[in-house]
């Protein structure tokens, strides 16, 4: 299953929806019969997460950290999580360089600009983000 978040890859959209990941209820994760739950950290609220962790589904949180270093953490945490640490860590290193190269591309820019993220508009209601969060 996934969350609401998830559309990537394509694939992800066949599987069920649990809801969104901040607003998780444990009925509708444990509906799918997980074997196994991966969550980042800040999924919540925190009471169905701790309802959860209680059962005798293993439970991994994966951190929630924005930095170059945070990504590659990321993928290895999933990677292990399912059993793929090869597939993880080559992943990891053609991330790792392609955020190098991205890096140095924009080394010498000296004018940042300030963006604001919009997630959606969906009822009316601005779903968007800026500094120090995954956007």
């Amino acid at each position: 299953a996934r969350d609401s978040t998830s559309r990537y890859p394509e694939a992800a959209l066949k599987l069920p929806d649990v809801g969104y990941m901040r607003q998780l209820s444990p009925e509708g994760v444990l509906s799918v019969n997980p074997s196994g739950i991966l969550a980042l950290h800040g999924s919540g609220p925190k009471q169905a997460v701790d309802v959860l962790k209680k059962t005798s589904i293993p439970f991994i949180e994966v951190p929630e950290r924005y930095g170059h270093e945070g990504i590659l953490e990321k993928i290895r945490i999933v990677g292990k999580a399912l059993g793929v640490d090869a597939k993880a860590d080559a992943l990891a290193a053609e991330i790792d360089a392609k955020l190098k190269a991205a890096e140095k591309q924009t080394a010498s820019i000296n004018d940042r600009k300030r963006v604001l993220f919009v997630l959606s508009m969906q009822g009316g209601k601005i779903l968007a983000s800026g500094s120090d969060t995954a956007a």
